[in-house]
């Protein structure tokens, strides 16, 4: 008896400890954010409790609170980052179908968004491009160039919306966005500015913490003396020997 109620607290558990270091990962965690929250309560909405079932509906209800994660799926950084991820874009984006699901935002509003801060970068992109054409002599033909490059920014976004989605692998470490973006990035220039902004936000400041206690434990009382370059060559050493 004692060892099922045992098993049963520990399956529910290891839901949080899953999604807990998948944030913390060393790779792009800020477009998992939305897919890890809806696949939680997924996972908790399925499960059958027998002992613990009033404890399962309430981290449910505590999930979709403000002061929780009912705020986190409607993020602007989050929402533009799932869908800069090849493998989601606005497939997460919808109608809630059940009163305990997150409600994230429509795939209208969603999109909306996206193309919001696609237009942001485009006219920083223009007016870069502009400053550096004011140097060589105009033309009668520059409008020309202008309408052009106007067309193929503003196309960009749908173009790359409208190609079919990568598969999406839970066992790869997300490796395959940077990938993806790193291939594509004469395709869509303005996207990958956007990329830059969006999928370098981490989802939890667990890794940096944890980066925090290590360089805390390098430079202690007996080795105070030790220079800053130093520490950080020994925290990458660490960090790549690690990871390999």
């Amino acid at each position: 008896m004692e060892k099922k109620k045992i098993t049963e607290l520990v399956t529910l558990l290891e839901y949080f400890f899953d999604i807990t270091n998948k944030f913390q990962g060393n790779h792009v965690t800020s477009s998992i954010v939305i897919k890890s929250l809806l696949d939680l309560q997924s996972k908790l909405m399925r499960s059958t409790c027998v002992y613990f079932d009033s404890f399962r509906q309430s981290l449910l209800k505590n999930l979709n609170k403000p002061s929780r994660f009912q705020n986190v799926v409607k993020d602007e950084n989050f929402v533009i980052g799932t869908i800069l991820d090849p493998r989601l874009k606005l497939q997460l984006f919808g109608k809630k179908t059940n009163t305990l699901y997150f409600e994230t935002p429509t795939v209208s509003e969603a999109k909306l968004q996206i193309e919001n801060v696609f237009q942001r970068f485009a006219d920083l992109n223009n007016k870069s491009q502009v400053s550096t054409t004011q140097e060589h002599e105009e033309n009668c033909f520059d409008f020309l160039c202008e309408s052009s490059v106007a067309h193929y920014s503003k196309s960009e976004l749908d173009i790359y919306l409208e190609e079919t989605n990568l598969p999406f692998n839970e066992s790869s470490n997300n490796s395959a966005v940077l990938d993806y973006w790193r291939a594509n990035s004469v395709r869509f220039p303005i996207l990958c500015e956007i990329v830059k902004v969006y999928l370098a936000i981490p989802a939890s400041s667990g890794d940096i913490e944890r980066l925090f206690s290590i360089a805390g434990a390098l430079k202690r009382q007996r080795r105070n003396r030790l220079k800053i370059k130093l520490v950080e060559q020994m925290l990458f050493i660490k960090d790549y020997y690690s990871s390999s």
